[in-house]
């Protein structure tokens, strides 16, 4: 029985899960697919297969993010089938990038280029393969927004375009509108009291933005969070705000730091987290950003036992509203994608927060926290 229970709870919190973006790579050459598979296997779960009919066979049950596949493959007779993959349902809003590996294979023909997104020379060493990737598979996720039921359309188109014109605002040095900011986030809190909030997670599904996306999915967690323990609606706005600029500062930090596949050496540890400073130095500039905002930009990586930073508070001198969002902000991340890691399930996530780092949470609201998300999920 307790098996059973276990498996009930993993399943019912699998629902705030970060969802899992995947890659399928098709070549006959598995030095090939495994290139590959390296260069996106930061960002990516990668699947690779030697010929189309697998690749099939295998991506009916877990759709793909995107196809790449290799233009030796596509100029052969045996690729007739990707015309046909291309018709099928569940693939036929699938970017599809065809790579190009040697001289020897020419150009694609015209019609197998006609069934592709793009075409990529990877012998270019000034490819950006993730960051084509990214716009083909954005430009279809933000598409499919439109189908959504308004209160999670309008939070994700809303704080999509505030979080764009933030990273415009921090690059020309001007200061962020609060007002905007909010009424960006105010679609969060309806979505949340209409039982919409799902279709904000699901919306986020293989968009390529990281630091928005783990964003939003904080704000969101943490206004479910404060309106199932009962608080009131400028609580659950400053929750809100707070979840989409607690990060803010890494959008002014370099791409390789926040990439980087390996270890953050010394160094590179203090330049992380520089992204706290900045992020309130930046927010600092407008006058009207709550106190609260600032609170949790400014120490939600603060832990009770005094091992966070930037200023190493620990017990009563961070108050509930910090420590609710160090919960929700570990959580997130936990449960999504690193450069330098796979993501965990929800379950080992809270199994984590709980046992192996507990110091460094307020477990009353770790405890009601998982109460929360097991009520919630299913």
């Amino acid at each position: 029985m307790e098996l059973l229970r276990v498996d009930s709870e993993a399943s019912r919190l699998a629902s705030f899960e970060a969802p899992r973006r995947s890659v399928v790579v098709i070549h006959p050459d598995a030095r090939s697919r495994d290139a590959v598979g390296r260069e996106l296997a930061s960002f990516y779960e990668v699947s690779d297969y030697p010929d189309i009919e697998s690749a099939a066979v295998r991506t009916r049950a877990t759709p793909a993010a995107v196809l790449v596949a290799d233009t030796a493959i596509a100029n052969s007779d045996r690729l007739q089938a990707l015309p046909r993959l291309r018709a099928e349902k569940v693939f036929h809003q699938v970017p599809m990038i065809l790579c190009t590996w040697a001289p020897k294979q020419g150009r694609a023909s015209a019609p197998i280029v006609s069934d592709a997104d793009a075409v990529v020379d990877f012998n270019n060493r000034d490819r950006d393969l993730i960051g084509l990737i990214a716009r083909l598979v954005d430009h279809r996720v933000e598409a499919r927004w439109e189908t959504l039921a308004p209160s999670p359309r309008e939070a994700l188109k809303r704080t999509l375009a505030a979080f764009d014109g933030i990273t415009d605002l921090i690059a020309t040095g001007d200061a962020l509108d609060f007002h905007n900011i909010g009424q960006a986030c105010a679609p969060v809190l309806d979505a949340v009291k209409q039982n919409g909030y799902h279709q904000i997670f699901e919306g986020l599904a293989n968009h390529n933005s990281f630091i928005y996306v783990h964003s939003l999915r904080v704000s969101t967690l943490l206004v479910l969070f404060g309106y199932k323990l009962g608080l009131g609606d400028d609580d659950l706005m400053t929750l809100a705000t707070a979840g989409l600029l607690h990060d803010i500062g890494k959008t002014g930090m370099p791409q390789a730091l926040l990439n980087k596949v390996s270890p953050l050496d010394p160094t590179e540890k203090i330049r992380m987290r520089d992204h706290v400073l900045l992020g309130v130095r930046y927010l600092s500039k407008a006058p009207d950003v709550p106190s609260g905002v600032m609170a949790i930009a400014a120490q939600h990586h603060e832990r009770l036992d005094g091992t966070g930073y930037p200023d190493g508070l620990q017990g009563n001198q961070i108050n509930d509203l910090v420590r609710i969002a160090a919960v929700v902000d570990v959580f997130a991340a936990l449960t999504e994608r690193r450069s330098y890691r796979a993501p965990m399930s929800a379950a080992q996530a809270l199994s984590v927060m709980t046992n192996n780092i507990r110091e460094k949470f307020d477990q009353k609201f770790v405890a009601l926290f998982r109460d929360m998300l097991l009520s919630s999920g299913g």
